[in-house]
């Protein structure tokens, strides 16, 4: 682009306009030869230089459908910085349909203007061109959804008054390309003021559907499942389930059949293995320790009731007299006890910081202890054996002091 046309753009000189015209009356032609990705009327709109957008759309009306090299019209940087007045302009003087020209990621202006809260630009827009609230990005997006990615709860609350004064309502129900509705992303981002709004909202909560799943089956309520920490969290869930929102499965176990996947997605076996484990962020630390103190408990509890009741197969005596069994033996001896003392380390390690716990570690011991005499009461009694039952006993213990980047190893964080 001829400098001085860029700077008058800039600057917004409409006379220095009609002098490089004066002199060159091809010089917009000669700028889009030069420059194709960015012309004057771009230029002028992120300056917000009003008078020049109005002479340049004079001068050459067609530049407000050219895109620049980022893949925005004049419309969606106007829309973008909040120039309500070039905004104002662009469709009075073009085809209200401009509202509608897609640009990056398949964004029109009303896109744009709901990522970044423009309520002004998008009561112009909606005035002038209502259907463009139908418009859907790459994505499948709507302004809507877009607006709550973004956080933008005015931009969204206006958004849905629009819907209800063009009769559009049905649009609360649209989902993106993975099936979520407004109300999926709401309760994902514990937006509960949304979730009052859509409940609240006359005709919009008539024809919300509270049970649409998205593409993997979920519907809202599963999803505040998988999020629900905190009094927040339970109220949303509350507030719900006073409006009828459910889970996939009701209390007797049958699909609900909602309109909008009548048919979902089948879930593939891996999708629940990684649904149930163990997430950083999603699930909480208390309720993995709580969980593994209960491992502990059960794997303590097993392996002491197995020294002292042996299984038979191996000890018909209690006790291997039989030369035959001092093997069979000495290895269930081995892994009960490595078992038994991995389980004693875990309570001893989890339970850190808990009241009493000098006595806890005492009872500990004092397991540990009869555990051992229990064992070596049926046990061959030989320096093997002795050997074998220490290092079981200490094993776990030994791995725990071993130094940091062996034991980053030994013990991988959860995925």
């Amino acid at each position: 682009m001829d400098g001085r046309l860029f700077e008058a753009a800039r600057t917004g000189s409409v006379s220095a306009l009609h002098q490089l015209l004066a002199e060159n009356p091809l010089v917009l032609a000669d700028s889009a030869l030069i420059s194709p990705h960015e012309n004057p009327l771009h230029v002028a709109t992120k300056a917000g230089q009003l008078a020049f957008v109005k002479e340049m759309i004079k001068q050459k009306a067609d530049l407000v459908s050219q895109e620049n090299q980022d893949g925005f019209r004049p419309l969606d940087i106007a829309s973008v910085l909040g120039h309500v007045e070039i905004v104002e302009e662009i469709i009075m003087t073009c085809h209200p349909d401009v509202c509608r020209l897609k640009g990056t990621h398949g964004r029109t202006c009303i896109h744009h203007a709901a990522i970044n809260g423009r309520v002004e630009i998008i009561d112009k827009l909606l005035t002038s061109c209502g259907d463009s609230v139908k418009d859907l990005t790459s994505l499948g997006e709507t302004a809507l959804h877009l607006a709550l990615k973004n956080h933008k709860l005015e931009a969204f609350t206006n958004l849905v008054k629009w819907l209800e004064k063009l009769g559009l309502e049905e649009l609360v129900n649209w989902g993106d390309r993975d099936g979520n509705t407004v109300l999926h992303l709401a309760v994902c981002r514990k937006q509960l003021e949304i979730v009052e709004l859509l409940l609240g909202s006359g005709n919009i909560s008539n024809i919300l559907e509270l049970n649409a799943r998205n593409s993997r089956g979920f519907t809202a309520m599963d999803l505040l499942d998988i999020v629900i920490e905190n009094s927040n969290e339970v109220r949303l869930k509350e507030i719900l389930q006073r409006a009828g929102g459910l889970g996939v499965q009701t209390p007797d176990h049958t699909l609900i059949n909602t309109q909008i996947h009548p048919e979902p997605a089948p879930v593939v076996f891996e999708d629940w293995i990684n649904y149930f484990k163990f997430k950083i962020g999603r699930d909480k630390p208390g309720d993995a320790r709580d969980a593994l103190l209960v491992v502990a408990a059960l794997i303590a509890t097993v392996t002491y009731q197995a020294a002292v009741d042996p299984p038979n197969s191996i000890f018909p005596d209690k006790t291997p007299a039989n030369s035959l069994l001092v093997v069979p033996a000495r290895v269930f001896s081995f892994g009960n006890t490595l078992g038994f003392s991995t389980s004693m380390v875990m309570i001893d390690y989890l339970t850190g910081g808990f009241p009493f716990n000098r006595e806890l570690q005492l009872c500990i011991f004092a397991m540990a202890f009869s555990y051992g005499m229990a064992i070596t009461s049926i046990t061959p009694n030989d320096a093997i054996q002795y050997t074998t039952l220490f290092t079981a006993l200490l094993l776990p213990y030994v791995l725990q002091k071993l130094p940091r980047g062996v034991r980053k190893r030994w013990q991988r964080p959860p995925s």
